[in-house]
């Protein structure tokens, strides 16, 4: 397996790019076919892409100089519980930091349907959560799209995971690290410190 993880993971990333690329490679490696392995691949790229962002944030926020100045550490300090509050949280540090937003980008809109569908099988009881029930349209909406970029349909009121969602999860995870380390490895550059973080 050595040899494929390092075929998946391209040169010229950020150390915290590489490691979630390392994680995202061992859950392609797992092959799920069961239900349990399946959420466990779409649990853990969400969980991937989440500490990608975290990290990249407070890489970043070293990175800048702003710990240097004299309000910086007790800003920083009072704002942290904010930085992973929720994706949208993170997408709004991370457009801050590099001035290069996610939300609307097409890897971003995918990564979201990855962490909604984790939200769901988390936080609801074997179909979606009850927040994501409560949105404007019932949850229409991200059930159309968990059919169309995961495979996953809302059958009875329960999800239903395909091998093919696993596969296609740590796709858009993958292609959701590219693109956003390359973001990140600019603003490192702006910074002045490089890509050694």
């Amino acid at each position: 397996m050595g040899r494929w993880v390092r075929a998946v993971i391209p040169l010229n990333l950020t150390q915290p790019a590489e490691e979630a690329l390392r994680r995202i490679a061992n859950l392609m490696a797992l092959n799920a076919r069961r239900d349990v392995e399946i959420r466990q691949v779409v649990l853990g790229c969400a969980a991937s892409m989440e500490a990608y962002v975290d990290t990249s944030v407070e890489n970043m926020i070293r990175s800048s100089g702003v710990l240097t100045t004299t309000p910086g550490p007790a800003l920083v300090d009072e704002l942290r519980p904010d930085f992973a509050r929720t994706w949208n949280r993170r997408h709004y540090w991370f457009r801050v930091l590099t001035g290069d937003g996610f939300a609307g980008d097409p890897h971003g809109q995918s990564a979201s349907v990855v962490v909604d569908l984790r939200n769901a099988l988390a936080h609801g009881t074997g179909g979606l959560s009850p927040m994501q029930v409560a949105e404007g349209d019932g949850g229409f909406g991200l059930t159309q799209r968990f059919e169309r970029q995961l495979s996953v349909e809302l059958i009875g009121g329960v999800l239903s995971l395909q091998p093919r969602t696993a596969r296609q999860a740590t796709e858009i995870a993958r292609a959701f690290l590219l693109r956003l380390d390359l973001s990140v490895a600019a603003a490192h550059v702006r910074f002045g410190t490089g890509l050694g973080l």
